[in-house]
């Protein structure tokens, strides 16, 4: 794997982005059960990343207060994390295959062979991801893509949220071997499709 340590969200982090497909978007390609999505997502995502390598700019999404609270907490949540498991935390900008064809964004690296996300759900969807006996369906496509992209052993979710009176989490996880045969088969299909579809635009 190839890792930037860029700063997440500088023009450096978003050139190395650009028409690429990252693990935060692979429930687009990818359902949580290893099935492709539905035509419509992958479609969408598609031409949103055949547009950005035509015009060389990535496209602006709207980010939501919570995205905002999210992005705002998420060092906390990594300090957090590093006191309550005495684990170091590597920040980096972003992680590539060695084709450098698709990436994830790791919220840290741990030592060798860890990976860490920190979610800061609102109140009452944090109180259910602490109650249910399972782990979060809804993390699990980007959280194998992490570990499917680094090759790393494990990935640690953090659930944090700064509410007085909610504990926080920590979820591990580990590679999802079917899941990764998944990304294998439709994941490269889907770079396959952009580079005909900007082959067939230029």
């Amino acid at each position: 794997m190839k890792v930037l340590t860029c700063k997440q969200g500088s023009g450096e982090w978003f050139r190395a982005r650009l028409g690429k497909p990252t693990a935060s978007r692979f429930s687009d390609i990818v359902t949580s059960t290893g099935k492709a999505s539905t035509a419509q997502a992958r479609q969408n995502y598609l031409c949103e990343l055949v547009a950005e390598r035509l015009c060389q700019s990535i496209t602006q999404r709207f980010e939501t207060s919570a995205m905002e609270r999210g992005t705002a907490l998420e060092p906390q949540g990594r300090d957090w994390y590093t006191l309550d498991t005495g684990n170091k935390v590597e920040t980096v900008g972003f992680v590539m295959d060695d084709s450098e064809a698709w990436g994830c964004s790791p919220d840290g690296l741990v030592a060798d062979d860890g990976g860490l996300e920190i979610k800061c759900p609102l109140r009452t969807t944090m109180v259910k991801h602490l109650l249910a006996d399972e782990k979060p369906k809804d993390y699990a496509v980007q959280i194998q893509g992490g570990l499917w992209v680094t090759q790393r052993k494990w990935w640690d979710l953090v659930l944090y949220t700064d509410d007085r009176g909610l504990p926080n989490k920590v979820i591990r996880y580990e590679p999802d071997a079917a899941m990764h045969d998944a990304f294998e088969e439709h994941i490269r299909a889907f770079c396959d499709d952009i580079a005909a579809a900007v082959e067939k635009l230029t």
